[in-house]
């Protein structure tokens, strides 16, 4: 991965050059749109890598080094979204196997069919609770 800031009398863009074997497009667009707020981005690609082209939103910003730490922000989160991804693709069927089983517990509780004498008329209240609905339990 290696980063370049050219400057012109438009202000100063930084393009950072990441592998496709190295990162997803779906990693580098999370990420870039967690700086929109700060920095406009713009990505591309070639036949190895995607170019990712950011510059400062304020235009009184003209610090290169500002642009720099930036770049090394951009590329720490990119790390991170990487492995969050990964994790996320080695634990998801333990994940979906835990939910599946939550679900399927609270499921087996419900034998309770809804009759019409089970809805409140119009003349009824929550003070005449015949269902014990609002007691406190547990």
């Amino acid at each position: 991965m290696q980063y370049d800031i050219l400057i012109s009398e438009f202000g100063a863009v930084a393009t950072i050059s990441v592998s496709k074997k190295t990162y997803r497009k779906n990693v580098i667009i999370k990420v870039l749109y967690e700086c929109t707020d700060r920095l406009f981005v713009l990505v591309s690609e070639d036949n190895d890598n995607f170019l990712i082209k950011i510059s400062a939103k304020d235009p009184s910003c003209t610090d290169v080094t500002e642009l720099y730490k930036e770049c090394g922000k951009l590329v720490n989160n990119l790390a991170d979204q990487e492995l969050r991804q990964i994790v996320i693709e080695e634990t998801g069927k333990i994940r979906d196997v835990i939910i599946q089983k939550a679900f399927s517990e609270a499921a087996k509780g419900i034998t309770h069919k809804l009759l019409d004498s089970d809805l409140p008329r119009y003349d009824q209240s929550y003070k005449s609770d015949k269902k014990n609905i609002m007691k406190i339990k547990g």
